[in-house]
């Protein structure tokens, strides 16, 4: 059997259990069970017929991998419908599940039925949003017709801007992202943005969209004319460091995006855009000439890059620096203290959270600091072990991840919320610095992450610390916030830096037996990666009196296995979504 099916077999098994919880009694989920099953079976059909589409011939998708439409449309509904079943409110969740509802559903109608090359049947694409977005709207919580309107409005929007994301995202960044991945990514960025502005929208109070459902708050009497107006309650900690990492992301993604349409007018003189160091032509020993794309594993030589590089004006670089400066130290500090309402300046909050309980927090930082410093030594000197090959050499930063986040979950999730924020923060702004060549960090970040690229980081953007940093980072973020440490919130350390690693490493020196003729993934691997992690789960009920392993666990870490063994996709990405989908759900609706 071919790897792509029995991809296929496991999504639609995943969705068929998920739909199961959600559609089970006093969950009040119907509406999303029959939405996500439907938008799998469509995502299986889309997946089936992506090699041939016309829609997504016109982008250029990272190079060994399938399009990953029916994973890509999944995750996130899966992840936020679970979240749900586990917090019992819809709200924000239920928004979020149904933007990532319409968004597969138009992504899927622009696979299926689209007959231009890069163009879409735009008429369809929008019918299929408004009709989640009506369904979406009444099922949040909106009553009458009227009312899911108006719910359904930020749907509409919020689906619409992901699906132009998604687009700009595979034609900005070629061969970089296949088009799930990229799909994923988009409805990322776009929650983040979008959640910045309805939070703004409800400081501002429009009438005219019913937000209350959205974020806790209380209805506040006016005296005068005795209407009720809505004012957002005094944000927890929870929400205090939500609004931090909400605010400085969308402050540099709006840096990037006026950055770049302002480089063209400040370039000292007109030149042709020099190509990133992916789109390099070498040449092999035997005169043959090719692109980066059939190197993907070759580290680009430092003479090689600085030959074809051309470093930004200093019109640029000062341009640039001062919008840093007013973006991160202006403009989301300031919406993070007026629209967020956090009562003093975020710096200053962190300092004082800090300080709440100094000594775990700052021996976590001290704790982590050490280990990094480790890491940089030893990670060079393992890659130049010739018989050592480069795949475990990557590996070690799976370990390294599991020794510095372990201790943090178990002790200190919500300053780990924090600290994944604030890492985040700083691969964001120093990709875009990469990126855009700005001096002085570009060129020896470039040399440096170079050394640890494989055939996925093909296109001009280097993702592979992106993926290990969110598939630990995103569990944490979604799991419930209340009460002790949850399975969940484990599922990117026991999936990446326990299951991958272990499945590499038993893999590539114990496998014999492939899973698939089409794949070079082994049964040995995928039973140690089973194993490890189920390994992983008893050491945590050992470690936590909160956490009990139940054989619904076991059966989500066989599913998380199996998932990273046949996708071709971002494992590091998609395989702890679908763990952390399959763990929130544990305690049902009575």
């Amino acid at each position: 059997m071919q790897r792509s099916v029995c991809e296929a077999v496991l999504l639609l098994l995943l969705a068929g259990w998920l739909t199961g919880h959600l559609l089970a009694p006093g969950a009040g989920c119907a509406h999303e069970a029959a939405s996500l099953i439907l938008l799998a079976v469509a995502g299986t059909l889309a997946e089936k017929n992506a090699a041939g589409a016309p829609f997504l011939r016109a982008y250029r998708q990272r190079p060994g991998a399938t399009a990953g439409i029916n994973l890509g449309v999944l995750a996130l509904p899966a992840l936020y419908g679970a979240r749900i079943l586990g917090d019992g409110a819809k709200g924000w969740d239920g928004l979020a599940f149904w933007t990532a509802i319409a968004t597969g559903a138009g992504a899927v109608a622009s696979v299926l039925f689209t007959r231009k090359r890069g163009g879409q049947d735009i008429g369809l694409v929008c019918a299929s949003i408004a009709c989640c977005a009506l369904w979406g709207g009444a099922s949040i919580g909106a009553s009458g017709l009227q009312g899911a309107v108006q719910l359904g409005l930020p749907l509409v929007l919020l689906a619409g801007a992901s699906l132009c994301a998604w687009q700009a995202i595979m034609r900005r960044f070629p061969r970089s992202f296949t088009a799930g991945e990229a799909l994923l990514a988009a409805q990322g960025c776009t929650l983040v943005a979008g959640a910045v502005a309805l939070r703004t929208a409800v400081w501002l109070d429009l009438p005219w969209l019913p937000l209350g459902v959205l974020w806790r708050g209380r209805q506040k009497l006016d005296a005068t004319d005795q209407r009720a107006t809505w004012t957002p309650l005094v944000p927890t900690d929870v929400d205090a460091v939500a609004c931090i990492i909400q605010g400085l992301l969308v402050a540099l993604l709006l840096l990037a995006l006026i950055y770049s349409a302002l480089k063209p007018a400040l370039a000292s003189q007109p030149h042709k855009p020099a190509p990133f160091p992916s789109d390099i032509k070498t040449t092999s020993p035997n005169g043959t000439t090719g692109s980066h794309e059939s190197h993907a594993s070759r580290p680009i030589k430092p003479a090689e890059q600085r030959d074809t590089k051309e470093p930004p004006s200093s019109g640029q670089v000062f341009a640039f620096y001062a919008l840093l400066a007013v973006a991160v130290a202006g403009a989301a500090p300031l919406w993070v203290c007026t629209v967020g309402g956090l009562p003093r300046h975020p710096a200053v909050w962190i300092l004082q959270h800090v300080a709440r309980a100094p000594g775990w927090r700052l021996g976590l930082c001290c704790y982590w600091l050490l280990l990094l410093l480790a890491a940089l030594a030893a990670v060079p000197r393992l890659a130049a072990l010739p018989a050592l090959p480069a795949i475990l050499v990557r590996k070690a930063y799976h370990v390294l991840a599991v020794a510095m986040f372990t201790p943090a979950l178990l002790h200190q999730p919500l300053f780990l919320r924090l600290a994944f924020g604030g890492a985040l923060v700083c691969f964001v702004l120093l990709e875009i610095i990469r990126v855009h060549r700005i001096p002085p960090l570009a060129e020896p970040l470039h040399q440096f992450l170079q050394r640890f690229t494989d055939v996925r980081d093909s296109g001009p953007l280097i993702l592979s610390h992106f993926s290990l940093l969110l598939g630990c980072a995103l569990p944490l973020w979604l799991a419930p916030s209340s009460g002790g440490p949850s399975l969940a919130s484990f599922a990117g350390v026991l999936s990446i830096g326990v299951g991958d690693t272990l499945a590499s490493m038993v893999g590539v020196k114990y496998g014999r037996t492939r899973l698939c003729a089409d794949s070079k993934k082994t049964v040995e691997g995928t039973v140690a990666s089973f194993l490890g992690m189920l390994a992983g789960l008893l050491a945590l009920q050992w470690a936590s009196t909160s956490m009990e392993i139940k054989a619904y666990d076991v059966f989500a870490t066989l599913m998380a296995s199996l998932l990273e063994a046949f996708t071709v996709q971002s494992d590091n990405a998609f395989v702890p979504i679908m763990y952390a989908a399959l763990l929130l759900p544990r305690k049902l609706p009575k």
